[in-house]
């Protein structure tokens, strides 16, 4: 039995994909990209949960405990390539749920239910996708493929408030929403040739 899992062990660093490994940090970047602009976003779209500014940041990230919970629970039952592809088009989605209700100007109610259960699924994401550098890069790589994803995704987010402040809300949250969603079919397309 310790020589069979000693056999299996560097199997499971060793991708299946016929994709290169710049192929796969590109697709993490984007996915990465996708989930700190669509958090940021919706965080800064869902609206004003209290006339405090520091209760309105405390029940917001609140909203951060479920999405873990989420992403545990999603991860259980599917792969990390679908999971992480899941979550991203639930993420996506429900940005695009915004943009129709913010270009509707109805429904403050249904806009921050909305806000809050994006927030939540982009949360599970993040612990999606963070999952993704373990399955993609061998360990010798992972700092570095995980350090340059952390680096898009962070450069990016610095966006977020530009993208939300200065463009009308209906097209910077559809655009974002176009980006996760592009994410999670490059996600897919990734996972289906193994990662």
């Amino acid at each position: 039995k310790i020589r069979v899992a000693q056999e299996v062990e560097p199997s499971l660093h060793k991708s299946r994909s016929i994709f290169s490994p710049v192929w796969r940090l590109c697709t993490l970047a984007l996915c990465f990209v996708a989930v700190s602009l669509n958090y940021y976003t919706l965080s800064f779209m869902a609206g004003n949960l209290s006339s405090n500014i520091a209760w309105n940041i405390a029940l917001l990230e609140l909203f951060d405990l479920p999405g873990y919970h989420l992403a545990d629970w999603f991860g259980n039952r599917f792969k990390e390539g679908k999971t992480a592809t899941i979550l991203l088009g639930l993420s996506g989605i429900m940005l695009l749920l915004l943009s129709a209700l913010s270009a509707s100007g109805r429904g403050a109610s249904a806009f921050l239910c909305f806000g809050l259960a994006g927030k939540m699924c982009v949360a599970a994401a993040w612990q999606a996708v963070y999952l993704l550098i373990d399955i993609a890069f061998q360990p010798e790589h992972r700092a570095t493929g995980y350090g340059f994803c952390a680096s898009t995704a962070r450069v990016t987010g610095m966006m977020a408030p530009i993208l939300v402040h200065w463009v009308p809300p209906t097209v910077s949250s559809a655009l974002i929403a176009a980006v996760s969603l592009f994410a999670a079919v490059a996600v897919a397309f990734e996972a289906s040739f193994g990662w």
